[in-house]
Order: structure tokens, then sequence, then C-alpha cells
């Protein structure tokens, strides 16, 4: 049982040993922790590294996932997933989870700069289902990426919102303000026709942030989409007065003056809207700049009474929007999602359901052995103590021998001057006495001895003074005489009785009996099994047609004999 232990043992210190002797360049550690800090830094650094000089495959795979990280967060556009692809074989087998995670996750940017959303979103799907669920960063990044993703292809459902509202969740884990601050700009301008006014909240929080961290350009971005939502929430002053803080607080873009002109003429000022809406840059307008032109006429021609031209105005809004979102692959992404979601779903369950099969395998290996283990190991214990307790009680009854013993030489001793014919039997019984008491001291220094010895020697000092004792009829002589005292004569009895024929060994069974001798005690003192114990008290019982069990059957017999006497 020890040996395939050992073996386990040394097998992990093996593994220990040789993951402890792989090093990792201290160059990709640097650029790794100013990846977040200094991205440009982390990749003046990696791209300063001949890759010749680096050692073993680990550092390979991981120059080559921090070496597209690096140019993803320096906004360099991946034009081939190569590179990336090395970092992903060598990390599939998750012997480094997050770098793993961190290499699906770049693996699925590289495909989004190469305009294949489709692919992008696969290895999004990926990381995420590999992703610790306390990987903050990680999490945040893939949740961010994929809100992106739907963004950019106009996914329905609100799933973009989600994924943002996602990010926002694990930044403030991480406590990222510049990123906290993105995500709730983002959210706010994604729910302002569906939830305004969440988007109200976000948009105030994210300008407040702007302006905490100092970053102008964001807080009249943030100021002019927050213009925007209290628009749709027919917050028409609160629109006007926060979109002409940005259009007179710096160089307004088209964005800042449509807002600003749909307040205006909301709030019946069309000729003020007007004039908003002729500083509009009408050279490079792009199809977003056309719809809001077309919304911000149809709200001026509303405001002067126009229904007609309103109404035409609205409807080429209207055709603009749906034109945008046709040039999209928002049902093709959402359809394969719920494909890449089925399939990951499939995966993990397969891969969960050989897991849980092997780890019930595991365990119950593991219980079996431990189970036989524990129980060999209290089964010897527990034997050895038993077996302890019960040489003390045998140490017991061979007090009481020597005690019976000695008051029968006494009385011997006494009587031997007055009859010269029991000189023999005083000599006899003399003799008996000092083997007791030789038996005796020897049968007591083992017992106190028996917690600083091992097992095998105690068992086996101890087989080797009962064999000495039976060996000698002095021992027998003692057992029978005294059994017999005890016993009112009984044994005595038995041995004249022709109709019994009771042989040594159940002559020598029964007189311990007698004596109060219980099969532990009697297994003990003759190097009998207790099965063979058992057998042996049953032929006895037979013998001398005792009716019921032979130790009731000897009690009732010694109480009746001392009666009549």
């Amino acid at each position: 049982m020890r040996q395939p232990l050992y073996i386990l043992l040394a097998i992990l210190l093996i593994t220990i040993v040789m993951g402890c002797s792989r090093s990792v360049d201290k160059r990709l550690v640097l650029a790794d922790t100013l990846m977040w800090t200094r991205p440009d830094s982390s990749l003046t650094i990696l791209e300063s590294i001949n890759r010749d000089s680096l050692q073993g495959e680990e550092n390979l795979a991981y120059y080559a996932l921090l070496l597209t990280q690096a140019q993803f967060r320096c906004n360099i556009p991946l034009t081939t997933d190569t590179l990336i692809t090395k970092a992903v074989d060598y990390y599939s087998d998750n012997h480094n989870r997050e770098h793993y995670t961190r290499a699906l996750l770049y693996k699925g940017g590289a495909y989004e700069d190469m305009n294949l959303p489709i692919d992008a979103m696969r290895y999004y799907k990926m990381a995420e289902d590999n992703a610790d669920t306390t990987d903050y960063r990680n999490l945040a990044q893939l949740n961010l990426r994929m809100g992106k993703l739907y963004y950019d292809n106009y996914a329905s459902n609100n799933l973009d919102l989600e994924k943002f509202e996602k990010a926002l969740y694990y930044y403030e884990r991480l406590g990222d303000r510049p990123m906290i601050m993105f995500c709730l700009g983002i959210a706010g301008n994604l729910c302002r026709e569906s939830q305004k006014k969440k988007a109200i909240k976000y948009l105030t929080q994210a300008q407040i942030m702007a302006i905490e961290m100092r970053d102008t350009a964001s807080s009249y971005s943030y100021l002019n989409e927050l213009s925007m939502a209290y628009f749709l929430d027919s917050l028409f002053l609160d629109a006007k007065n926060a979109s002409v803080k940005c259009v007179n607080g710096t160089n307004p873009s088209n964005a800042m003056l449509f807002n600003a002109a749909n307040a205006y003429a909301a709030l019946g000022m069309p000729d003020s809207a007007k004039i908003l809406l002729a500083r509009v840059d009408t050279v490079a307008m792009s199809d977003y700049d056309r719809m809001m032109m077309a919304f911000a006429n149809g709200y001026i021609h509303n405001a002067q009474g126009h229904e007609k031209e309103a109404l035409f105005y609205q409807n080429l809004g209207t055709r603009i929007s749906d034109a945008i979102k046709a040039k999209s692959q928002r049902n093709l992404i959402f359809e394969k999602e719920a494909q890449m979601d089925s399939e990951l779903k499939y995966k993990k369950d397969k891969h969960f359901s050989e897991q849980k099969t092997f780890f019930f395998l595991i365990i119950a290996v593991l219980i079996v052995f431990l189970i036989t283990l524990i129980t060999n190991l209290f089964c010897k214990d527990q034997k050895f103590k038993n077996l302890v307790k019960e040489l003390n009680n045998n140490q017991f009854y061979v007090k009481e021998l020597i005690k019976d013993t000695n008051i029968a030489y006494d009385k011997l001793n006494q009587e031997k001057q007055k009859n010269s014919l029991l000189q023999h039997n005083y000599k006899s019984q003399q003799d008996n006495v000092d083997f007791l008491n030789q038996y005796f001291n020897s049968f007591n220094a083992l017992l106190n001895k028996s917690y600083d010895v091992k097992r095998a020697d105690f068992i086996k000092e101890l087989e080797n003074i009962i064999a000495q004792a039976s060996a000698n009829d002095h021992y027998w002589d003692i057992i029978f005489d005294v059994a017999d005292k005890k016993s009112a004569g009984f044994i005595s009895s038995l041995t004249k009785d022709s109709n019994c024929q009771l042989n040594q060994n159940e002559i020598r069974i029964l007189s311990l009996v007698c004596l109060g001798y219980n099969n532990d005690a009697i297994s003990i003192s003759t190097g009998y099994t207790k099965n063979s114990i058992k057998t042996i008290k049953t032929r006895i019982r037979n013998k001398i047609k005792a009716s019921e069990n032979l130790e009731a059957f000897i009690k009732q017999e010694i109480l009746n004999r001392n009666r009549a006497k």
C-alpha cells in the first residue's frame, strides 16, 4: 500500500522541481508590468528583444502574447493572427489560465481589426468561457470588446448595452477611473432612447469624472450627449443649456450644433435653430450627419407650423437611419452568437461530464484507499489495545493464582512437621509457587513496556513467555489445583467420570473457564484461536451434558456444590 504512495509523492516532487526550474525572461515580465500604465514603453521593450535570445517555448509564447497585446493597446491595427496564434496554441492546455484567456481575447481583437466580426466574436466567447470569475481585468476587456463589436454592427436586443454595463462593473472592481468614465459615457449614450433616466444618470457621472480628471475634451463630449438625453426625455430647457455650453465652450462639432438646434426648435425658437444649423460643416458629412440634419430640419419646420415639410424631413431621417442599420451584420452576428453559445455549452457540458466522472472515480478510489488504511490502522491498534487489556486481566488471574497457591503453601508448611508424607507435596507446591512468581514477573515486565516496544516485538516476546509457561507442567498443575478448589471439586469430579472422557486440552480450558477466564484470556494462555476455543467449549458442553452455555452451567454447579457443604 505504501509503494504507490511513495511513487505518487516522487512524481509530485519531480513536477514541482521541473516547474521551479523554468525561468521566465525578465524583460517579458517588465513589459507585462508596464502594459496597462505605459503600453508605449511596453511595446518599445518588446520590439527591442531579439526573438532568438528567448529560451524555451514558454518565453516565445509569452512574447507573442505581449507583443500582440502591446500593439492592440497602442492602437496599431493588427493585420494578421499568425503571432497571437502561437500563444493560443501554447496556452491551450490551460496550464496558465490567465494567459490563455488573454491570448483568446487578443486573437479576437486581431480578427476584429481584420474586419472579421464573426471570428472575433467566436474567440471573445471562448475567452469569456475560459476566464476565471475573479479575473476582473480580462473580463472587463472582454465585455468592452464584445460591447463594441455589437455596437459597431448594430446588434439588437440591447446586447451592446448589456456588455458595456458588465465592463463597467468589472472596471469599478478594479478602480480604473478612466475606463469607468468611458463605460459610463458609452452606456449612457446607448440607453438614451429606452432608459432615459438611466442615460442621464450615467452621462452626468461621466461628465463629473471628466471634470475631476481635467479631461476637457471628454467633459464637453459627455455634456453634448447629456443634452441629447435631456432632449429625448423632453427636458428641452436642460438640453438647450447643456448644448449651448458645448457650442460656446469649444470648437463645436456637427453633433453639438445639431443638438443645440434641436433644443432651440423644440423651445419654439426656429430662427436660433437655423443660425446654429447654418454653422454645420457640410463638406464631409457622414451618413449619421445627414440623418441628424434631416431630423433637425424636421424639428425646425415643426416649430414653424410647416407640418408637411416637417413630416418629409422626419421620414428622410428615418430612411437614412434604416439604411445605416441595413449595412450592418447585426442579424448574422446575433444568429452566429447563438450558435457559438450552443457549441460552447455543449463542449462545456461534455467536458464537465468527463471531469465529473473522472472526479468521482478519483474520489471513489481515495475513499476506498482511506477506508482500507484507516480500517487497517484502527484494527491493528484496536487489536493491540485489546491484547494489552486482556493481558492485564490475565495478570489479575495470575495474581489470584499466586494468592491461592501461597495459601495452600502456608497450610502445607504448617502440616509438614506433623506428617512426613506431606514433605513431597510441600516440595512440589514450593516449586509451583517459584515458577508462578517467575512467570508473573516476566508477564508483568512485558506489560510495563507494552507502549515502548513495537507491536511485532511485543507479540513475539509474549508468545515466548506463553510457550514456556504452557510447556511447563507446573503451570497447568497450578491451574488445575486452584480451579478445582474454586469449583468445590467440580473439575476433579469430571476427570473421574468415565462417561465424560475429557482429554487434556479440554480439562485445561475447562479449568480456565472455572477461574473466570474469557475467550481472549484463554487464547493468550493457551495459544489457541478464538474459533478453536469456541469449538472445544462446545465439545465440553456436550460431554458434560450442559443444557446452557458452559460458563452459566459451571457457575450454577459451583453454587450448588457450595450450598451442599
